[in-house]
């Protein structure tokens, strides 16, 4: 099944149930990687890298609701980035999809595990098997 609401678009299927929209980085990310003066794909790359600085460690955690043991995934394909969150202890899963140079972030929300991510991303011809 296949929904949508202004930018959002909701799947649901047997096995999972999907929101994907286009965020603003203001509301998906907390306009944090202008803290940094980077790019959106420049701070998931340090997030990912643990490259950002250990002071805001908290704030990132929480705007991320991530901790430690939680890995982030990255995933390129041309000017194309993905980064996945997934984490045991989390209830709502995230895949941020962005452009290279760009602060537009596209954003799927859902309850799945790493493996999943990857079969989301292969059916958005994201990734090939």
């Amino acid at each position: 099944m296949l929904g949508t609401s202004q930018q959002k678009a909701f799947i649901k299927t047997e096995d999972v149930e999907l929101v994907l929209g286009s965020s603003p980085s203001h509301i998906a990310i907390s306009d944090l990687h202008r803290r940094y003066n980077l790019t959106v794909t420049e701070f998931f790359l340090a997030l990912a890298n643990n490259a950002l600085p250990l002071q805001d460690k908290s704030l990132i955690e929480a705007t991320f609701d991530i901790r430690n043991d939680d890995h982030i995934s990255i995933y390129q394909k041309d000017y194309y980035f993905a980064f996945s969150i997934v984490g045991a202890h989390k209830r709502n899963d995230r895949i941020y999809l962005t452009q290279k140079n760009s602060n537009e972030i596209y954003l799927i929300n859902g309850e799945f595990d790493q493996f999943a991510a990857e079969e989301i991303l292969s059916s958005l011809q994201f990734l090939t098997h």
